[in-house]
């Protein structure tokens, strides 16, 4: 257990890092932002209590925020995120895995079903941020392109990312 636990902590403070060096500073055509940051929030096991979820999650979009100077804005939208993940999981969970806990993966849900996860995921997390960011609907075309970009390249980079975990276990 605790070796788990050291685990994501791990992955948490890595992806961090490489949000805040790597991440901040990509903007794919001026509307794409990879974030890397979701990813060991995406893979916390089902039976995480809502608690944890919700401190793993503020902790994390805070510490993004105080490198990146955007007070809030990821702490929050990663609280959306935390809010709805269980219901999101819930509905892209494989239906034959019986009482066990659930820990997203490509193992346990196969591909398509962690991409379709990862994919509800990332567009939740998007919306919330550009949506915040904008503090209005009076720029949606822009903000919907960078919604929907952003989600396509954080899908990807988090497949990336989940194929080299699975790789190295």
């Amino acid at each position: 257990m605790s070796q788990s636990i050291f685990s994501y902590f791990a992955w948490g403070i890595a992806l961090i890092a490489l949000q805040v060096l790597v991440g901040n500073h990509i903007h794919i055509g001026g509307v794409a932002m990879p974030m890397f940051y979701l990813y060991p929030i995406l893979i916390l096991p089902s039976d995480t209590p809502r608690w944890v979820l919700l401190i793993s999650a503020f902790l994390t979009g805070i510490s993004v925020d105080i490198f990146s100077n955007t007070p809030g804005l990821t702490a929050s939208a990663l609280l959306v995120v935390a809010l709805l993940r269980p219901v999101i999981l819930q509905v892209f969970a494989p239906t034959e895995r019986g009482d066990d806990a659930l820990i997203p993966s490509v193992r346990t849900m196969e591909w398509s079903g962690f991409v379709r996860y990862t994919s509800a995921v990332c567009l939740v997390q998007a919306t919330a941020f550009y949506f915040i960011e904008a503090f209005g609907f009076f720029r949606l075309g822009s903000i919907l392109l960078s919604i929907v970009a952003t989600t396509l390249l954080s899908v990807v980079l988090i497949s990336a990312i989940e194929m080299l975990r699975m790789r190295k276990a």
